[in-house]
């Protein structure tokens, strides 16, 4: 028999109990056996809006927890309970699953439907006895189930207070704040539109069965009162005071920043959160009154400051592309309009794959070394794929450019919120000019001692504007030409000193258009891939200041093997001359437009002559034979 209801008055198909509202509910024992529930109830629909078709589960008796029927999901169907896009109140979505052996099974429920742009609040993948639940981070959290066996699936979602949390047979799982959706990213909203019932046949079969699906608006418990957080030497002391209420707590929910980080028993009022990266937090605590209540509105939320980091000064976008890739140009020219815009972001462009004569070592080196953080699943990525701060990465692209802009800013956003404990201090000299080579001088502090991971200095050289036509496009830009001084980085060490001091000679080939040519440096976090800080420096301007002081300096005859004449249209403060080694062998105050040095008892070789003037640093390179 087929019920029909009005979607538009789904949020009033009231049946009235003391605390609840149901929006939905069913047994699925009134459909005929073997059609689509679709096709035979308007609440249902299918991810193409097809009822009826292989998308649409059938009702089957094949499994059954009450009566005689179930829902069946299997082969490519794809169908969901339409909700009509809930913004408000509390709700519990309950059902029971049952997964054959050798089966798997998967839901998921959206934030909001719309085709290949939906928004996800949670998945759950259900594979060999194992439940792992995409909320607020990937695989944020597992459980177990028996095969063959039903089990109760239970959530509550709190819209009005922007939570979620979930059971499994009457036992709490998981519990975040809901807008974060799946992954924890920006743009989530706070509703409810379906619920996904998904054939999932990644590397199994797809079946599972439902039954006694209820849907309903719940009332809010009682929080707790009077809270607090307090900082003290890098630590939160967190306490509060029990709800006002008849209700038995059973536990206490200590949220920060959208995440349970501690469940704590009925009669504790407070908690230490201890040995926090320095930045501003977040704090609620919500009680929890058994599976058939739930969690209560939160307490706060309150700020707090752990004081001791630094405005970050880059965020880092990482992009692995290639000019044989159709859906690329999205990513690239998003990170185009970024630049464009002045954001402080470091773009660091790897090609590779399929004779991209862009592809380098450097390409498939930190291919390589992302793939354990962010590719596990998958080996090789697909392109393009997005690194961004080595804090998350993603393939693919989406439909334009436009919204791939939009997609990177909400990282962006949140990441530069993010303050680091760690600066990059520079200093760039000129070692030559045909072709240009310079040594750039890298001060790396450690501000808050935080980390004992491994620290990592990296450095690329990357140039922008290179004529190529490719899928559409007339040029690359940001194109990492090298990393110096390999691609393997170097490791810093702070165990003595806060800061760890390295000279780096980069190389920039006659080939490559210097005004187009940045180098960035970062330091990242090896534990996690983390990148800490990032500096990013424009070879351009690191050009005219060279002319000038060329017009007003000459160093000759080079090579020599008696006096080396110093020749100056100003005043030279200091010479300083180090070996190849960059041991220094030679230093004086001038004072004086010229010097002579003699070196005829030196050793035949390179040497490395620094002026200094009121213009500035100049170094030459000089041959002694």
């Amino acid at each position: 028999m087929k019920k029909i209801y009005s979607l538009a008055l789904l949020s009033l198909i009231f049946l009235f109990s003391a605390n609840a509202q149901t929006v939905y509910e069913d047994d699925f024992e009134s459909y005929t056996i073997g059609e689509g529930i679709a096709l035979q109830n308007d609440v249902w629909s299918t991810w193409s809006v097809a009822p009826g078709s292989a998308e649409d589960p059938v009702i089957s008796e094949t499994y059954a927890l009450s009566g005689t029927k179930s829902v069946k999901v299997s082969g490519t169907n794809d169908g969901f309970v339409q909700l009509n896009n809930l913004t408000s109140g509390r709700y519990r979505v309950e059902f029971n699953m049952l997964i054959p052996q050798g089966r798997q099974g998967y839901y998921n429920i959206l934030q909001q439907y719309n085709g290949a742009n939906s928004k996800w609040g949670i998945q759950i993948f259900f594979k060999n006895q194992v439940g792992t639940i995409d909320g607020g981070g990937q695989s944020a959290a597992t459980f177990p189930y028996t095969n063959g066996q039903w089990f109760k699936i239970q959530q509550f979602v709190d819209l009005d207070n922007d939570w979620v949390d979930f059971y499994i047979d009457d036992v709490l799982i998981h519990a975040y704040q809901w807008s974060k959706g799946c992954f924890n990213q920006a743009g989530g909203v706070v509703s409810i539109d379906a619920i996904n019932f998904y054939a999932w046949d990644e590397n199994g079969t797809p079946e599972f069965y439902v039954d006694d699906i209820i849907i309903e608006q719940v009332e809010m418990p009682e929080a707790p009162q009077n809270l607090t957080a307090v900082e003290n030497d890098g630590d939160i002391n967190i306490s509060w005071e029990e709800p006002e209420t008849t209700l038995s707590v059973e536990s206490y929910l200590v949220v920060r920043d959208g995440f349970t980080i501690a469940t704590l028993p009925g009669d504790e009022l407070s908690y230490i959160d201890e040995y926090l990266y320095p930045q501003t937090y977040s704090y609620e605590v919500k009680a929890f009154y058994g599976v058939a209540v739930g969690a209560s509105a939160p307490a706060g939320p309150v700020t707090v400051t752990v004081p001791g980091g630094n405005q970050r000064e880059f965020v880092v976008f990482e992009l692995f592309t290639g000019t044989w890739c159709p859906y690329c140009p999205r990513a690239t020219q998003a990170l185009d309009m970024l630049n464009n815009d002045g954001l402080d972001i470091a773009i660091l462009e790897f090609h590779a794959g399929n004779g991209d004569v862009f592809e380098t070592p450097a390409s498939n080196a930190r291919m390589a070394y992302y793939e354990p953080f962010y590719d596990e699943g998958d080996p090789g990525f697909g392109f393009p794929a997005t690194i961004i701060n080595g804090m998350d990465g993603f393939e693919g692209a989406l439909t334009s450019a436009a919204l791939m802009k939009q997609y990177y800013k909400e990282f962006y956003d949140e990441y530069m919120a993010i303050p680091t404990v760690f600066t990059i201090d520079t200093d760039v000299e000129i070692v030559a000019t045909n072709p240009y080579e310079y040594n750039i001088s890298i001060d790396v502090t450690e501000t808050f001692h935080y980390y004992n991971d491994q620290m990592k200095l990296f450095v690329f050289l990357t140039e922008t504007d290179i004529p190529y036509s490719w899928e559409g496009q007339s040029k690359v830009n940001f194109v990492v030409r090298a990393m110096f001084p390999t691609v393997n980085g170097i490791n810093l060490d702070f165990s003595i000193e806060d800061t760890d001091s390295n000279m780096v000679n980069v190389m920039v080939d006659n080939q490559y258009e210097l005004e187009n040519c940045e180098v960035i440096i970062y330091v990242q976090n090896t534990a996690n891939a983390h990148i800490m800080e990032a500096k990013r420096i424009k070879l351009s301007e690191w050009v005219s200041l060279q002319e000038t002081l060329e017009t007003k300096i000459s160093v000759f005859p080079n090579p020599s093997n008696d006096i080396i004449k110093l020749r100056a249209g100003e005043e030279i403060q200091e010479v300083c001359v180090s070996n190849i080694a960059g041991q220094e062998i030679f230093k004086s105050n001038i004072n004086s437009n010229s010097f002579d040095i003699s070196v005829d008892s030196w050793a035949k070789g390179l040497y490395m002559i620094q002026l200094k003037t009121n213009s500035g640093i100049s170094t030459h390179k000089i041959s002694v034979n």
